[in-house]
């Protein structure tokens, strides 16, 4: 018996392609360029190196009435003298010195409960925590706090630094011939005419973080009264002069009247 293949170029494209598919699957050694390297797909990418930045070693920190003890070159441990019942802010005990040279968590300060508690700025507000060893400050909107926003009870009587104030913009002058007020601790200016004047401009301007108006001041400009007179002709006059018959008899026909 006698066989004969009929080779067409549709068949050879496939023995083609399942060669391909077959050295691939059996892992056939893929050639990449310069710069390349074969991905988990079988591809060619860009070839990429990661530099490993240089350990840097953290500076010895400082403990506000307390101490610490480094574990090993690269783990720290916090302590508070215990003798008068310090407060550990925040609650820090251990830290891990990264590669970058900068502990893992803030360095705590130990602070002692029993200073009085200050007195909120105007237009801002006063809040205490951790026992009462920390007063933090803040502003209300459109005004500036103006010193540090927290403070630190070091000794139960004295805090470390004086208190902050909530600054606002400064007052915009009067405009000639009308008068501005003040209003919500002097972060939002409203201003009027007198009567006579009319206001060119914003009548409210709001001030931005304590710093800056949100726009030009306005002004009162008089007010000028012009009185219509007729010159040599009565209403009658007027009126008459006005007049066309034949204007009437095309609005007349136009709105349908007989």
């Amino acid at each position: 018996m006698t066989w004969k293949l009929k080779v067409t170029a549709r068949s050879c494209l496939t023995f083609l392609l399942v060669i391909s598919m077959l050295k691939t699957s059996v892992g056939a050694e893929i050639e990449c360029k310069k710069g390349q390297i074969l991905d988990l797909d079988g591809k060619c990418v860009k070839k990429v190196l990661f530099v490993r930045p240089e350990r840097k070693s953290c500076p010895a920190p400082s403990v506000v009435n307390g101490e610490f003890v480094l574990s090993s070159s690269r783990l720290v441990e916090f302590y508070c003298n215990n003798d008068n019942n310090y407060v550990m802010v925040p609650h820090t005990e251990i830290a891990i010195c990264n590669i970058l040279g900068r502990w893992s968590k803030q360095v705590p300060s130990c602070l002692l409960p029993g200073c009085l508690t200050p007195p909120s700025p105007g237009g801002g507000e006063v809040q205490m925590e951790f026992e009462n060893t920390v007063a933090r400050f803040s502003c209300g909107e459109g005004l500036r706090l103006e010193g540090g926003g927290v403070l630190g009870c070091l000794d139960g009587t004295n805090w470390n630094g004086s208190f902050p104030t909530c600054e606002k913009c400064a007052p915009p002058p009067d405009p000639d011939g009308g008068k501005v007020t003040l209003e919500l601790h002097g972060t939002v200016a409203r201003f009027r005419c007198r009567e006579g004047f009319e206001l060119v401009g914003e009548g409210v301007l709001a001030c931005l973080d304590g710093t800056i108006w949100n726009s030009c001041f306005p002004s009162c400009e008089k007010m000028v009264t012009v009185t219509p007179v007729a010159v040599g002709v009565t209403a009658s006059q007027a009126v008459n002069k006005s007049f066309n018959p034949i204007l009437l008899v095309i609005i007349l026909v136009i709105c349908g009247f007989k």
